[in-house]
């Protein structure tokens, strides 16, 4: 074997190395990433009562923020920042009283959705 293709053998040897590193470096920030998001959804789903309504329905807020797209979380925020319907809300999820009409709540079928799907995915 000639100097030049063992030369040749180790520059692709270098290379794919240095491709791999550059590979699991971007999937750790990239997994780093979707941590923040989920750090950041999870503070603004606790501080509404969509973390009470989730629990209301049975749908685990582990796996909620986990699973679900954070796209998908962002709107069910947003629903429930916008919600008319705090009086309702109230009465049901901290005062205890059973509203068997649940579709005051932007989010009600979204959820039920996503507990469907959340079950699913086990």
């Amino acid at each position: 074997m000639s100097f030049a293709m063992l030369n040749l053998i180790l520059l692709f040897g270098f290379l794919g190395i240095l491709i791999f590193v550059i590979v699991f470096i971007q999937r750790l920030i990239d997994s780093q990433k979707v941590l923040q998001q989920q750090a950041v959804l999870r503070e603004q789903v606790l501080q509404l009562r969509l973390y009470k309504m989730l629990i209301y329905l049975g749908v685990d807020f582990k796996r909620y923020i986990s699973v679900m797209p954070g796209d998908t979380i962002l709107k069910h925020v947003s629903n429930c920042s916008a919600c008319p319907n705090i009086t309702t809300c109230d009465r049901c999820l901290f005062n205890g009283k059973v509203i068997s009409d649940m579709d005051f709540c932007p989010n009600y079928q979204p959820l039920i959705s996503c507990s469907r799907k959340l079950a699913q995915v086990s």
